[in-house]
């Protein structure tokens, strides 16, 4: 099963107080769930991550940057999902007024080994942003890189050569966020073209595919038809009667594939012999 991401949605606030609940979404089942959040706290805020579910979902903070401000802030939490049902999730622990999530989650990734590489920095200044990431992703891997900038200039962010962008947002008030994802490259670089507001912190993650996804052969769909009139008798006439399907090698001389590249199989019928 190939890695594949699912978008599940974006919600923020400029009037937090002590925690901010996102709207409610369902993830998939057999998903690796990732929280993308934006919080004004600056650095100093011991943050909290829950969900409305009644077996609450296991999170894990993968990568945390604060900018130099300090101000804004940039997390990403994961969490496997068994089965998906409808949530929301809290962000706690006095996260600063103002509150960005974007959330996300893959089918198909590696449960022994869900994410790997991460990478972190923050900018001072307005222009294009690199961050490096701990190791080289694998070409089977998804990257997903997520920007907490401020809303200077328009707060206009762009996605880097060879990334995809997936979340834009701007509170209107301080708060620019922006997620993008990369697969295919064993880079180690994060990249993002323009950052118009010159301030924020940029944090990126792995995502492993399942070990062998994308590796296989599709097969075709093959639709029989039974026709009930198509009797031994019809078919065979007089000679009609019991018979064996046996299958034997194909010599190499004549064992030749045909255009469509299926695999052919001989049949042979005889009377059957008691």
């Amino acid at each position: 099963m190939a890695l594949t991401r699912n978008n599940l949605g974006t919600w923020f606030s400029t009037t937090v107080t002590t925690s901010f609940t996102t709207g409610s979404f369902t993830p998939d089942s057999n998903s690796i769930l990732a929280i993308c959040a934006h919080t004004t706290d600056g650095g100093a805020a011991t943050l909290t991550i829950t969900d409305s579910l009644g077996t609450h979902l296991t999170y894990t903070k993968q990568v945390d940057q604060t900018d130099t401000f300090p101000f804004h802030r940039a997390v990403i939490w994961t969490a496997p999902v068994a089965t998906g049902a409808s949530m929301t999730v809290t962000i706690g622990g006095s996260p600063g007024s103002e509150v960005t999530v974007h959330a996300f989650d893959w089918t198909g990734y590696n449960t022994s080994t869900p994410t790997g590489a991460t990478a972190k920095g923050q900018v001072t200044a307005a222009g294009a942003v690199n961050i490096t990431l701990s190791a080289a992703p694998a070409s089977s891997s998804e990257v997903i890189g997520f920007f907490a900038s401020d809303t200077n200039a328009g707060g206009a962010i762009t996605a880097g050569t060879g990334w995809t962008e997936q979340f834009f947002t701007n509170d209107g008030v301080n708060c620019t966020s922006e997620s993008e994802t990369r697969n295919g490259s064993t880079s180690t670089t994060v990249t993002w073209n323009n950052n118009a507001a010159g301030l924020g912190a940029e944090v990126a993650l792995e995502i492993i595919a399942a070990a062998g996804a994308g590796a296989g052969f599709a097969t075709q769909k093959q639709n029989f038809k039974v026709d009930k009139f198509k009797t031994p008798l019809h078919s065979m006439g007089p000679n009609a009667g019991l018979f064996q399907v046996r299958a034997f090698p194909i010599a190499a001389s004549t064992a030749q594939p045909d255009t469509s590249g299926q695999v052919i199989f001989r049949v042979r019928n005889q009377p059957w012999r008691w």
